[in-house]
């Protein structure tokens, strides 16, 4: 795919230093709106979720409060795009500053400040490193030690600010050799999600009209699991798929709807609990429910996924403890 026309044509002329933030999912984009930021930014927005571009159409049609919107078919030309702006570009907003292509683009921005904001659970893991990958997890931690930088979100040597929810749950589980600016968001997730929640597909008519149910709503992860056991005394069942999940097949039989990948299932959370509906969800310890486990109309199953993640179901399962004993105030 071609790189696409920006939204606004950068103006190299004006002087004031410009924020870059790097979005690739939809997650991303809330997160990045949620960050208290003075001066130009400019959103370098990837194609790599579904619906992108009819997500970046709806984008620039709106309000929003970007200097500039740049969509780019892959993450290496919206590195491309700093790079060749490296003269305004003065500070970077990313989900990660973790591997190689991220340390090669610092190479060429020597005074840029880094900042790296939450996108899910790996952002409170104190290492990336996965198991059973000795001659892997080796090279890696040679690397790290020759560059200085840790393996962890958070851990480049040039990263300054981490923001996150939970920062004092960061604080216990994520250690850091050199000091950082530990941040929170302005919003919390879901408040900030339901301001924004128009600039995303909605869902239809009919669903939008569903109130006073009792709603089962199941998000596999990349495999959907059979989960005939849960689907007994509800009103109505709902399948929201993985958005990466591209063949179906028959895994919907048996569900009264399934919600297209583009939809997020945040939407999908605040549309049915505010029509009043009692919802059980389903998931295998889906970021996506993370934030919603204070609603007093949601109950939540978490199931092992086909494959063991013992790290971060538990690191998971202590962060949504975090969630529940706050008050709800949606």
């Amino acid at each position: 795919m071609k790189l696409m026309e920006d939204y606004n044509h950068f103006d190299t002329r004006q002087e004031s230093p410009v924020s870059g933030f790097i979005v690739t999912k939809i997650l991303q984009y809330v997160n990045a709106t949620n960050i208290e930021v003075s001066g130009a930014k400019v959103l370098l927005l990837v194609d790599n979720f579904m619906d992108a571009e009819n997500f970046y159409r709806r984008l620039i049609q709106s309000q929003h409060d970007w200097t500039n919107i740049h969509f780019f078919s892959n993450e290496k030309q919206a590195f491309a795009w700093i790079r060749k702006n490296r003269d305004r570009v003065s500070d970077i907003y990313t989900y990660s500053d973790y591997g190689l292509n991220f340390e090669s683009l610092l190479w060429h921005l020597p005074s840029v400040v880094v900042h790296v904001y939450e996108e899910g659970i790996g952002t409170y893991f104190n290492s990336l490193l996965k198991e059973h990958r000795m001659i892997k997890n080796t090279l890696i931690r040679i690397y790290a030690l020759l560059s200085g930088n840790e393996i962890k979100f958070g851990g480049n040597k040039r990263t300054s600010e981490i923001i996150i929810y939970k920062k004092d749950f960061h604080a216990q589980q994520v250690k850091f050799r050199k000091t950082k600016q530990r941040s929170t968001f302005k919003k919390p997730f879901v408040n900030h999600f339901s301001e924004i929640m128009h600039l995303f597909e909605p869902l239809d008519e009919e669903l939008k009209g569903i109130t006073s149910q009792n709603i089962l709503v199941y998000i596999p992860s990349w495999n959907i699991q059979s989960i005939d056991q849960q689907k007994d005394s509800y009103d109505l069942k709902i399948i929201k798929p993985h958005p990466h999940l591209k063949n179906l097949g028959d895994h919907v039989d048996g569900y009264d709807y399934s919600i297209p990948a583009s939809v997020p299932a945040e939407l999908l959370l605040l549309q049915l609990v505010g029509n009043n509906n009692q919802i059980t969800v389903v998931s295998h310890y889906s970021t996506a429910t993370l934030y919603f486990r204070n609603f007093p109309k949601i109950c939540f199953i978490d199931i092992q996924d086909h494959v063991r993640r013992y790290e971060l179901d538990k690191i998971f399962l202590e962060l949504a403890q975090e969630v529940i004993q706050e008050n709800f105030y949606f």
